[in-house]
């Protein structure tokens, strides 16, 4: 019988605290300017980080539902991101906010919204895009 295997993930498919939006004011940042894009299950939102590196942040509130219920989503959206943060521009901050229909998303669902939203995102900005909100 052969022993299931201990090896780490390759560095490219790691989520690393690096990786991570953790700040609000950085949550903030990157909701008031840049770009945002709606999708069937999240709010997506893009602006160009101070740090010139890829970070991603979630934002799953209680009206999504009860904390098993959050927790999953916020899984979903880290797994997806993990799997395909090469879709993004190394120079991106990203924001996703769950909206109650992101309940009843798979992860098929849920990688396909980030792939369009790595392209909506990834562009260059929209004469009607967003202004800064104060």
């Amino acid at each position: 019988m052969s022993q299931p295997s201990t090896a780490l993930p390759s560095p490219q498919y790691r989520f690393s605290k690096p990786e991570r939006l953790l700040r609000r004011r950085d949550f903030l940042r990157v909701q008031g300017g840049g770009k945002k894009f709606i999708s069937p299950h999240f709010l997506w939102f893009g602006s160009p980080s101070p740090t010139n590196s890829l970070r991603f942040g979630v934002t799953v509130s209680k009206r999504v539902g009860p904390a098993v219920v959050r927790n999953r989503v916020k899984r979903l959206l880290r797994e997806a991101f993990r799997q395909h943060k090469a879709l993004f521009p190394q120079t991106l901050d990203v924001v996703a906010i769950a909206r109650p229909e992101s309940v009843a998303a798979a992860l098929d669902q849920v990688r396909a919204e980030l792939a369009l939203a790595a392209r909506r995102l990834s562009g260059p900005p929209s004469a009607h895009s967003p202004g800064r909100r104060s």
